[in-house]
């Protein structure tokens, strides 16, 4: 028999969005939520890889997110020059990972996944063209982009490599949305700020080969990290386990403002 002993500050309190009640976010989530592939969040950003070093409570630049789900899929940046912003109280008084500048991402490589997958998180983009890439279906990022800021009004595309995709409605640049992208093996679903579904097909049969977040490219527009949350899996938008993240980040983040 194996006995786990954590302390208080191991699990963080918020309330779920829905009535208010405060509940724990499980320190051992890979154990508590099935087919959780990955789990990051802007309070957890260290100075050394998969990590390690010390936990980042100050203005620095991020060199990885730990992976909250016990899986190991660490995010990191080994280039100095290229790492995202510690920046703290982003948004309800909680950090977010800024990249303010060209070429400034995070990532994770080597990944041998197939699809579905889910993505829940909140993120911000402030631009009317511009790329945040979250997956790829490669090794590399190789231009797969699957969410980008696009347009000459400010909506969110959603795209597989060259195909142009399909858009969101219009969204607030320079604010923080709650993302709900989610991926069955042949369509996709895009959901920001619990809005109305958007729609479309996206390819099929392909493998998740490298997690990217920030852009590596040319534009100079904010992205801006603050949690997420990777499913091996195609969460229900409205139900299950997909509602009930999207109310635990209602509840951390806006307070039950969304109304989710």
């Amino acid at each position: 028999m194996s006995v786990k002993i954590y302390s208080q500050a191991d699990i963080p309190k918020f309330t779920d969005g829905a009535d208010g009640a405060a509940i724990a976010e499980p320190f051992d989530l890979q154990a508590y939520y099935t087919n959780l592939y990955a789990r990051w969040r802007g309070d957890e950003a260290y100075d050394a890889a998969d990590g390690g070093g010390n936990l980042i409570a100050s203005s620095a630049t991020i060199y990885s997110y730990k992976d909250l789900s016990l899986n190991g899929r660490h995010l990191n940046q080994a280039t100095a020059g290229s790492r995202l912003t510690w920046t703290a109280s982003q948004l309800n008084g909680h950090p977010a990972g800024v990249a303010g500048a060209t070429q400034k991402f995070m990532n994770k490589t080597g990944l041998n996944s197939n699809f579905p997958f889910t993505f829940i998180g909140v993120m911000k983009l402030v631009a009317h063209s511009g790329s945040l890439v979250l997956f790829s279906l490669t090794a590399t990022n190789a231009n797969n982009y699957m969410f980008e800021c696009t347009g000459t009004s400010p909506r969110v595309q959603l795209r597989h490599s060259s195909y142009s995709g399909f858009y969101s409605d219009s969204m607030t640049l320079g604010s923080y949305h709650l993302v709900f992208l989610c991926y069955n093996g042949a369509s996709s679903i895009l959901k920001i700020d619990d809005n109305s579904n958007v729609t479309g097909t996206m390819g099929s049969g392909e493998s998740l080969g490298y997690i990217q977040l920030g852009y590596d490219g040319t534009w100079t527009a904010n992205r801006d990290f603050v949690d997420g949350w990777l499913y091996q899996e195609a969460l229900d938008p409205a139900s299950g386990g997909g509602l009930t993240q999207r109310r635990y980040f209602d509840g951390r983040y806006w307070n039950g403002s969304l109304g989710i």
